[in-house]
């Protein structure tokens, strides 16, 4: 039995002039979709204006007042997914909240009169099939993500940005601005690039790292060289470029 049909409308500054997305076009929508399928009108509309999208529903302000008044029974209702989530992660977190609470939800304009939460045993393996979707939609951002945030670092210590650990023989840190944000740039020593480059000259006369250290300690007495030291500068590719 129906307890109360809740409508949720939101819309961003910059989705204004879009006909399908404005308030109106929603709250009509909703409107006809209750009608049909229930015969009911729609009991409250909380609409969110000027909310961006990327925004959990509790995080928004008539998001939040939706969250808290849903009982067993009601009925909410969105043109589309993205109006009411802002990611398949997101819903995917509000499911078992609405399962709990036995509420039904529809996306009238996406999934027509099949709720996507609630309605009865007849819709759970459609339900199902669509939360598998999503879960695997869910996969792919996270997967996005991984990789936009790879490609940022590879690009950032290409052109000699520190990724944090160990501060590597051979360079300094320096504080640089990439736009308005601070970032630490590795930047070499002259002094020591000169001992890095000795070392691959040694190396090229098949030299052991034992015997490169060694050979570094008989000519200078300000640093004691370690064989460990050397397989280090040896393997490491910002030492290969540099040398």
């Amino acid at each position: 039995r129906i307890h109360r049909i809740y409508a949720y409308c939101r819309m961003s500054p910059r989705e204004s002039e879009k006909p399908d997305l404005t308030l109106t076009h929603q709250e009509h929508a909703i409107k006809i979709f209750s009608m049909n399928a229930f015969q009911l009108p729609v009991s409250e509309f909380f609409c969110d204006t000027g909310t961006e999208g990327h925004k959990n529903l509790i995080e928004r302000p008539r998001g939040k007042d939706l969250t808290d008044v849903i009982e067993r029974g009601d009925v909410i209702i969105a043109t589309r997914l993205d109006r009411f989530c802002r990611s398949a992660k997101d819903l995917l977190a509000q499911i078992p909240i609405l399962k709990d609470t036995e509420c039904s939800l529809f996306f009238c304009e996406e999934f027509g009169d099949i709720p996507l939460v609630g309605g009865g045993p007849e819709h759970e393996a459609y339900q199902e099939a669509v939360i598998a979707t999503l879960s695997a939609v869910q996969h792919i951002e996270n997967a996005h993500r991984r990789d936009h945030s790879e490609s940022k670092k590879i690009e950032w210590a290409a052109q000699g940005g520190w990724l944090g650990g160990g501060l590597p023989y051979g360079y300094r840190k320096v504080e640089v601005f990439d736009g308005k944000r601070k970032r630490t740039k590795l930047e070499p020593v002259p002094e020591e690039q000169e001992w890095i480059r000795l070392i691959f000259k040694m190396k090229k006369r098949k030299l052991s790292s034992r015997r490169i250290a060694d050979q570094l300690n008989s000519l200078q007495n300000e640093k004691v060289w370690h064989y460990r030291s050397i397989d280090k500068i040896l393997k490491g590719r910002k030492y290969q470029a540099v040398a």
